[in-house]
């Protein structure tokens, strides 16, 4: 039982350093990752390391689109858009339901498309042998993949289900802080705005902190459903507030998780240090010497 909420606590404090490297934008999401895959140690297998962390973003985004459809739809049914800006919600529904379609189509098929992936980009000079030798813990990380989905679905829709409710906690977010700036909101409005939100956070990805692009876009999306800009710059700068909070933590979860990394290093060379000498001199002593 300890072991098991030492593995919940050190798997959150993981995601806190992921999500603190994320908001340099897209090579933080990157490195956030690949930290997270690092951390975890040599207890766990690699494979098994690069597989849930790519599982859980893999959760994460297509539940990004679940909500996305769903609040682009409600958009298109019961607000009033010029015909660009119901243009511009059409092409982005559009899009969250071919990405759902694909990822489905993908896991019920169990096409392998990470490790197509992997040798398409291996292919390229640039990246060639930086993947020599990967293309087999890239191969098992994607079979772990799909056995999650397929010998264990009552976990997996559990992780479909808490990504979900992730989610919900953000559009219950939007509805307090609407709340408090005294706008008339309610749920329905909240899961546009939030929808909406998502979309500005992936044009954001290329801008290192997403820096400007969330303040500007929450006052754009403001404006377009009757609020004022100034509640829209309001909402992002207390949700901006709420991110550089749990970065700091992350940051100090990163580095304090560094240090035992780096202990724990050490003491396992030492120990196996200690175990060569051991067979050395047990190998330079004469068997007739053990006999007598």
């Amino acid at each position: 039982m300890r072991d098991q909420e030492y593995f919940v606590c050190t798997t959150f404090a993981l995601r806190l350093v992921s999500e603190a490297i994320a908001i340099l934008g897209l090579p933080g999401q990157v490195i956030g990752e690949a930290a997270r895959v690092s951390l975890l140690g040599s207890d766990v297998p690699i494979a098994n390391s690069i597989s849930s962390v790519t599982l859980d973003r893999v959760l994460y985004i297509v539940t990004s689109a679940i909500v996305t459809l769903t609040g682009m739809i409600a958009a298109l049914l019961l607000l009033s858009f010029s015909r660009m800006w119901r243009l511009h919600a059409l092409l982005f529904a559009l899009g969250a339901a071919v990405m759902l379609a694909a990822s489905a189509l993908a896991l019920r098929r169990r096409w392998p498309i990470f490790s197509r992936a992997a040798r398409a980009i291996g292919r390229i000079t640039w990246f060639k042998g930086w993947l020599d030798g990967k293309h087999t813990v890239i191969e098992s990380a994607e079979r772990n993949l799909f056995d999650f989905y397929y010998e264990t679905p009552g976990p997996f829709w559990q992780s479909v289900a808490l990504n979900i409710a992730c989610h919900g906690t953000a559009i219950l977010e939007v509805y307090i802080l609407l709340g408090f700036m005294g706008a008339r909101g309610s749920l329905f409005l909240a899961l546009v705005l939030e929808a909406l939100t998502k979309l500005i956070n992936t044009v954001g990805t290329f801008n290192p902190g997403n820096v400007g692009t969330y303040e500007g876009g929450n006052m754009i999306i403001f404006r377009l459903l009757g609020i004022s800009g100034a509640a829209g710059l309001t909402m992002a700068l207390c949700r901006r507030a709420r991110i550089l909070f749990w970065a700091a933590i992350g940051a100090l979860c990163l580095i304090v998780m560094s240090k035992a990394t780096r202990r724990s290093e050490l003491a396992r060379g030492e120990a196996t240090g200690r175990a060569n000498a051991c067979d050395l001199l047990l190998s330079q002593i004469p068997c007739d010497s053990i006999q007598q």
